[in-house]
């Protein structure tokens, strides 16, 4: 997750932000594990990346409704970072909301490569994608050794960005 963190920020920032704020979810007080990672290596890259947490209430949808309660809170900011691709959802759509248009007015990004149907004048959201497959197998080849009495060692599966209409340029000058 640092590792996507980071690969995000690099096309946040060779698309010409520098003013970015990133959404992530609190659970029992804490932003979880994988949110902490992904905030720290976007950090690395874009050092003065601004985190605003919102809680979660353990029910479904939660992270998109952070997304939507995030996206209605003032911002100054050229692009917004969800920590998931729900959090990004509910984002675009309280921006939506406003009549702010992603990416005319503002950009947004998300991490997962979830896939979602889109209606008309929302676009697909750019995101840092973790191959499920990959992912699977890898899993499965840990578990095998593991069964096998093998000796098993940390794996890194390399995520990947997945261009899409929500990063645009920066084009916003005002706190909205």
């Amino acid at each position: 997750d640092t590792k996507a963190g980071g690969v995000a920020a690099k096309h946040v920032r060779a698309a010409g932000h520098r003013k970015a704020l990133f959404i992530a979810p609190v659970w029992k007080g804490k932003v979880p594990p994988s949110y902490a990672a992904r905030i720290e290596g976007f950090r690395n890259i874009i050092p003065d990346t601004i985190v605003r947490t919102y809680p979660l209430d353990g029910h479904i949808g939660d992270s998109y409704r952070v997304g939507l309660a995030a996206g209605s809170d003032p911002f100054d900011a050229t692009v917004l970072v969800g920590a998931s691709d729900h959090v990004s959802w509910g984002l675009i759509d309280a921006l939506d909301n406003r009549g702010l248009r992603v990416p005319d007015d503002v950009s947004v990004i998300g991490f997962e490569g979830l896939d979602r149907i889109y209606r008309a004048g929302i676009p697909a959201t750019a995101t840092v994608r973790f191959e499920r497959a990959e992912l699977g197998r890898a899993g499965v080849g840990l578990i095998r050794n593991l069964l096998a009495g093998s000796k098993v060692s940390s794996l890194t599966i390399e995520p990947r960005w997945h261009v899409a209409p929500s990063l645009g340029s920066p084009r916003m000058k005002n706190e909205v």
